[in-house]
C-alpha cells in the first residue's frame, strides 16, 4: 500500500511510521535535506494505521486514508499551517465504509478516490473538500485499483492475479516432500480452505460470483455450492462447528467486521457481535461451547473469546494475536502473530503466559496458514534463503520442524489437515503481476 507523499515544494515526504509503543502507524514528516522528522497524525486506539497521504495543491491540507478496521477505511483530511505543521484535528470527509488512496483534483476543490469491496471491482468516486453534496459515483473499473494518479489524464494500477486451492499428500516422517497438485481452481480467487471435522465436505473462500462468499463441496472438490449471498463488501476467514452443522465466519455489511454464525446446509446467517471494533479470524472451542476470534477492542489486534450463542467476551492475550485455534485436547490456544516475532503463539485457553511455539511464518496474515493437530502443527513456513516455500511440520514430541510439501508460488490465506491425516489443503497464489492504466484526457466532472 503506498504510503508516502512528497510535498510540493518538494522538501518534505509525509510516511507511515510508528514509533516506540505505538500501536498503530501514524503519519509523519521527513525532511528530504536533513531527515528531521515530524509527527503528524496519531490514529485513535482501535485504528489499524493512517496510511496513503496526499498534499492539496497548496499544501496546506494532508488527504489520508485512516483504517479503522481489517480492511475499513475512510478518507480524513488534516489542515497544515504555511510550515507543515498540524493545525487542529483531522476530519472524516467520507462515510463510504472502504473509502481509500484518494487524490486531488487540480484546483483542490475536490478528492477523487477508490471504494469498493471485491478482488475485481472498484469503483471511483469523487466528493467536495467542504464535505457538501457527499459523493458521485465517477466511474466504475473491474479491477482491483491498488493507486491512481490524476493530472491531465488518469493513471491507475490494476493488480491482477489468481489464487487457488492445491492439496499436498502427507509424507511419512523422513520422507521427502511431496508434490502438490492443483484441487480446486476457477478463474476468480479462491482461498481459505477448511476440511469439516468429518471429512466428507470442505469450505472455502471464492470470488467466483462476484464478491467474496463462502462456498461448500465435496471432499474431492466436485458439486462446489454457494452457501452465502452477503454481495459483498467482504466475506472473509471461517471455522467448522465440532459437530459439522455450523460455520463461524466474519462479514462486514456495516463496514466493520462482525462475526456471523450459518447453517452448513444454508440458511440466513445469524450475527453474533456488533462492536464498532472489528472481530475477524473466529473458530469454535472442541466442545463447541466457545468462540475464539481477533478483535481491536483493546486498542492493538488481540485474542478474544466468548460464548458459541453470543455475549460477553474476555480478552486471552496482551501482546497481540491473530487467527486462533485450539487444541484438540481443548487446553491450549494457538495463534498467529504478524506484528511481533512472526510464528505461531500459544496461551492456556484460561488465559496465562504466552509462549512462542514456532516460526517464522509468512510476512503477513494473508500469508499465514496452519492447522493444529494431537501430533503438532502443520504452517506455511516463510521462504527460506532458496526462496523455496515448504509447507512444514512442528512435531509437539521433538520440537523439530520437517517439510511436508513444496510449494510452487507464493502462499495466500489458509491451510487445512484432512482429519485422517492423510493430506494438507493450502491456497498458492498462481499469477501474480499489475498493469498501468492509462484513461486519457480524463474529466472527472
Amino acid at each position: 500500500m503506498p504510503s508516502l507523499a512528497w510535498s510540493p515544494d518538494g522538501r518534505w515526504l509525509a510516511v507511515s511510521h510508528r514509533e516506540g509503543k505505538d500501536l498503530a502507524d501514524g503519519l509523519f514528516l521527513v525532511s528530504a535535506q536533513t531527515g528531521e522528522k515530524r509527527r503528524l497524525t496519531e490514529p485513535p486506539r482501535g485504528h489499524r494505521g493512517d496510511w496513503t497521504p496526499a498534499f492539496s495543491p497548496d499544501g496546506r491540507t494532508l488527504a489520508f486514508s485512516r483504517f479503522h478496521g481489517f480492511s475499513a477505511s475512510e478518507v480524513y483530511l488534516l489542515p497544515l499551517s504555511a510550515g507543515l505543521e498540524p493545525e487542529g484535528a483531522a476530519r472524516r470527509l467520507t462515510d463510504d465504509r472502504l473509502a481509500r488512496t484518494a487524490v486531488w483534483t487540480r484546483d483542490g476543490r475536490h478528492l477523487l478516490y477508490v471504494t469498493g469491496g471485491t478482488a475485481t471491482h472498484r469503483e471511483l468516486r469523487m466528493i467536495a473538500v467542504s464535505g457538501s453534496g457527499g459523493p458521485e459515483r465517477v466511474a466504475s473499473v473491474e479491477d482491483d485499483i491498488s493507486e491512481f494518479s490524476l493530472g491531465r489524464h488518469l493513471v491507475y494500477s490494476r493488480s491482477t492475479g489468481d489464487a487457488n486451492i492445491w492439496r499436498a499428500e502427507i509424507p511419512p516422517p523422513g520422507g521427502p516432500p511431496s508434490v502438490p497438485r492443483m484441487f480446486s481452481s476457477s478463474t476468480r480467487h479462491d482461498l481459505q480452505p477448511r476440511y469439516s471435522p468429518d471429512g466428507t465436505k470442505i469450505a472455502f473462500g471464492s470470488f467466483r460470483s462476484g464478491p467474496r462468499e463462502i462456498w461448500i463441496a465435496e471432499a474431492d472438490g466436485s458439486n462446489p455450492a454457494q452457501l452465502t449471498s452477503f454481495g459483498g463488501p467482504l466475506v472473509g476467514f471461517m471455522n467448522w462447528s465440532p459437530d459439522g452443522r455450523r460455520l463461524v465466519f466474519h462479514a462486514r455489511p456495516e463496514g466493520q467486521a462482525d462475526l456471523f454464525e450459518i447453517p452448513a446446509s444454508g440458511g440466513a446467517p445469524k450475527r453474533l457481535t456488533s462492536h464498532p471494533s472489528d472481530d475477524t479470524l473466529p473458530s469454535y472451542s472442541h466442545d463447541g461451547r466457545w468462540i475464539y476470534f481477533s478483535s481491536m477492542r483493546s486498542g492493538q489486534t488481540e485474542i478474544w473469546k466468548m460464548p458459541a450463542e453470543g455475549g460477553e467476551a474476555t480478552k486471552l492475550t496482551r501482546t497481540g494475536g491473530e487467527m486462533p485455534l485450539e487444541s484438540p485436547d481443548g487446553k491450549t490456544l494457538y495463534y498467529g502473530h504478524v506484528t511481533r516475532e512472526k510464528g505461531v503463539w500459544k496461551v492456556p485457553v484460561q488465559g496465562g503466559e504466552e509462549a512462542q511455539v514456532m516460526g517464522p511464518t509468512g510476512p503477513g496474515i494473508l500469508e499465514l496458514g496452519f492447522a493444529v493437530t494431537a501430533e503438532g502443527i502443520y504452517y506455511t513456513a516463510a521462504p527460506d534463503v532458496r526462496n523455496q516455500r515448504l509447507v512444514r511440520f512442528h512435531s509437539f514430541a521433538s520440537g523439530q520442524s520437517r517439510p511436508v510439501a513444496a510449494a510452487e508460488g507464493p502462499f495466500g490465506i489458509g491451510l487445512s489437515v484432512s482429519p485422517d491425516g492423510r493430506f494438507v489443503l493450502y491456497c498458492q497464489i498462481d499469477q501474480l503481476g499489475s498493469d498501468l492504466m492509462l484513461i486519457e484526457n480524463f474529466a472527472p466532472r
